[in-house]
């Protein structure tokens, strides 16, 4: 039974998000204007994507087929899919969406790399116990 539920609590969340949803639909209705062209633009040289494009979008299928596939082992690896699954798929889209060679996570030292590792995994393992 839901003897707590109210319609109050439940009507004014289901305003709140038409709202946002008309935002986006609509966002000329709240007083957003379309934004100027940027006409001065240079177009960027094609590149072959990094090695890290290629590890990581190998490494994130790989996972990504093992927990589509409901497979029972290899167990280590099914407990901490997260890890390579998160990692493969950072990897695979800094080098598909970042060009800037000074800005992506592989420019960084391996200090930093290592720390925002440990970090992301001990605030996945907070979230999962």
């Amino acid at each position: 039974t839901y003897d707590d539920f109210s319609w109050i609590v439940f009507y004014g969340v289901g305003f709140f998000f038409v709202v946002t949803m008309m935002i986006y639909v609509f966002p000329r209705l709240f007083g957003f204007k379309k934004p100027l062209p940027i006409t001065n633009t240079t177009p960027r040289p094609k590149v072959a994507f990094p090695s890290w494009f290629w590890w990581g979008g190998g490494v994130w299928l790989v996972v990504l087929g093992f927990l589509l596939g409901h497979f029972s082992s290899p167990k280590w690896l099914l407990n901490w899919a997260y890890v390579p699954l998160y990692w493969g798929l950072t990897f695979y889209w800094m080098a598909l969406f970042i060009n800037e060679p000074e800005a992506n996570l592989c420019s960084i030292t391996i200090q930093e790399l290592v720390g925002i590792g440990v970090s992301s995994t001990a605030g996945w393992l907070i979230l999962n116990t």
